[in-house]
This record gives C-alpha cells, sequence and structure tokens, in this order.
C-alpha cells in the first residue's frame, strides 16, 4: 500500500552546501578549483559545475531549445508517447509514468525520454521532434559528453592515476557505451501516494550532469559533527550551472575513493517539474569490482540495477538500490509516508 502524503508543502531546508568548480578554470587544472572539485567528490558526492564563461553560451542555449521541444513532446497523449518505448537497456527511447518505483512505496511519478549516444549520433530511433531540431539535441549532447569527459579527466588527475590506471581508459569514445540525454518530466504531487517522486538510489555509470531551474532534488548529505550522520538535504537549482554528482562505476572503479551520492526527487505540490540530465557511462566492455569485491562487467551492473528499479517496491533490493552502500556500513534506511529516515547510522 502506497503511503499516503497529507500536510503543506515542505520548504525547502535545509540546504545542502556544495561546492562550486568553475568549469573553465577546472580544464585548466586550477590548483583552487582541482582541490574544490576533488574534496566534493570524496566526501558528498555532489557539486555545481559553473558554466557561465563565454565558451558555455552554446551549449545553454541548446540546453533551452532543447527543453522547450521536449516540454511540448510531453503533453502529447500516451498513446503517442508509448510508441517509442525504451530500448537498448534503456539507455534510448520514452519510460511512461509509474513504470518503476516511487518515494513513498507507490509507483513513481515522472517520465523520461532518453537520447542514447550513439542513437542519436546515428540518427537511429529519434523522435519527430529531436529529428526536426536535430542539430540542437545532437550538439547538445555532444556538449555534455565533452564536458563529463574533461571532469573525468581531471578526476583521474587529481586521485594520482597514471596512464595504465587512467578512467580514460574505461571510457573509450571507439567503444559503445550506455551514456544518454535524459529529458525528464515529473508531475504535480499526487497526494494518494500512488504515482510521487523518484526513489532513492545511486546512478549506476560514471558521472551525471542534471540541469534543472525548479527544486525537488535532495541527497543524503553528511550531518554532525564529522560527517558521520545522514540526513536528507535539498539541492538548489543554480543559473547557468550544472549540478554534478557521482555515480556507482566511478565509486567502484576509484576503489571507492569517491562517494556515489544517494538521492532522490520530489514533486511539487502544484505544477510539473521539468529536468534535463546527461549519464557519462564507461564502454559496454569495461569490467570492474561489484559491491562484494567480485569482477563483473559493467552490462550485468546495469541489467541488475535497471531490473531493480522497475520491481515494485516491496520487492527491491534496497542495498543493490543504492549502490551496495549498506555494506560499507551506511546503516538502514526506512523509508515512510513522512520521508527516508537513517538509522544505525556508523561512521564512514
Amino acid at each position: 500500500m502506497a503511503g499516503v502524503l497529507s500536510g503543506p508543502a515542505p520548504a525547502f531546508k535545509p540546504v545542502a552546501k556544495l561546492n562550486t568548480v568553475v568549469f573553465s578554470k577546472v580544464l585548466d587544472r586550477d590548483p583552487e578549483q582541482m582541490d574544490s572539485l576533488m574534496t566534493a567528490i570524496q566526501t558528498v558526492g555532489f557539486f555545481y559545475l559553473d558554466l557561465s564563461d563565454k565558451y558555455s553560451e552554446g551549449m545553454l542555449k541548446n540546453l533551452e531549445q532543447c527543453s522547450s521541444v521536449m516540454k511540448d513532446w510531453f503533453s502529447e497523449p500516451i498513446d503517442v508517447k508509448s510508441e517509442y518505448k525504451t530500448v537498448s537497456m534503456a539507455s534510448h527511447g520514452y519510460k511512461p509514468i509509474g513504470s518503476q518505483a516511487g518515494t513513498h512505496g507507490g509507483r513513481d511519478g515522472w517520465e523520461v525520454l532518453k537520447t542514447g549516444t550513439l542513437e542519436i549520433a546515428s540518427r537511429w530511433g529519434l523522435i519527430p521532434p529531436v529529428e526536426k531540431h536535430y542539430e540542437a539535441f545532437s550538439t547538445f549532447q555532444r556538449q555534455c559528453d565533452y564536458v563529463s569527459r574533461m571532469l573525468l579527466d581531471r578526476i583521474s588527475h587529481g586521485l594520482g592515476l597514471g596512464a595504465e590506471s587512467s578512467l580514460n581508459r574505461t571510457h573509450r569514445g571507439d567503444c559503445p557505451s550506455k551514456s544518454a540525454v535524459a529529458y525528464l518530466h515529473y508531475i504535480p504531487m499526487d497526494h494518494s501516494g500512488e504515482n510521487v517522486g523518484h526513489n532513492m538510489h545511486t546512478d549506476y555509470g560514471t558521472l551525471t550532469l542534471v540541469f534543472t531551474p525548479q527544486w525537488g532534488l535532495q541527497v543524503l548529505y553528511p550531518a554532525g559533527p564529522r560527517g558521520e550522520d545522514r540526513e536528507w538535504q535539498w539541492v538548489e537549482p543554480r543559473p547557468n550551472c550544472a549540478i554534478v554528482n557521482v555515480a556507482d562505476v566511478l565509486y567502484f572503479l576509484t576503489g571507492r575513493r569517491v562517494i556515489s551520492a544517494v538521492h532522490r526527487v520530489l514533486p511539487l505540490p502544484d505544477k510539473d517539474r521539468y529536468s534535463v540530465t546527461y549519464f557519462l557511462r564507461p564502454s559496454d566492455d569495461t569490467l570492474m569490482p561489484d559491491a562484494e569485491g567480485n569482477t563483473t562487467n559493467v552490462m550485468e551492473w546495469y541489467t541488475k540495477k535497471n531490473n531493480n528499479y522497475e520491481a515494485p517496491a516491496h520487492t527491491q533490493d534496497k542495498s543493490f538500490l543504492i549502490g551496495g552502500l549498506y555494506k560499507d556500513g551506511f546503516g538502514g534506511i526506512e523509508e515512510t509516508a513522512a520521508g527516508i529516515n537513517v538509522m544505525n547510522r556508523t561512521k564512514r
């Protein structure tokens, strides 16, 4: 039974204090920006990426155009949108509302259209509006890929990884991957609790770029005097900034030296919410140690985690949903109609 939501709309407090990394400066490995980047990924797993430089203007303009086109498309009837259901391990195509577990025991309250990096480059399986505005959509996707790969390279450098262990080796441009842009639409809060938000999870790729002008995103933030506790905090949307979070594959490939941040999305009380996300994912043939320490192929990890996303809430493996972080002393996480409480906290 889904939990019933009641009471006034939540105030957006507390707000997570996240580092801001200036992209134009981290490109040059500016020491201050590199320190801000490395601190963020090793303590919270989230940071702001400032894209207000002159060179990023084109990317933000393409984002605005693509967002407008997709907002119109989401208003189409469900039978029109359902002609383009997801394929390729759910990395390309349309996912309707209610196909995954939501935040309060019911089903989810969001729909998404994904454009896979290989698919859009090949102009394969595109919805008509994307085909019509192909230049904006394809250019924006390439720009997201460039930004993500530059961040990955700087992270690899910051961790002291040499040529043989560089993270670039597992993200080759000449090999297929499940990297994709996701255009998301969240319906307003359903007070019955049947279709609510996006359940707590970690992302199963490498790095995620999130673009949103609206509140709704929450991160499980380190709290307490030494950061030994965790609590849900709101991530403030900022103009000309992407919100970046570390995902599972980067966590495992670096020997757990970074934080794959647990996060969720709550619906707004009286309006629709829209966001655009880019998922950088490794080459399909990448091997990595999983949560149990066993070597696995990233495709196996994707399959298991995607199947878990789509399972009913009462059958989900919550530990797997958040990347196996239970096994690292994260404690138990209980979801209630009032929210998610972090219990049995232990030091990381």
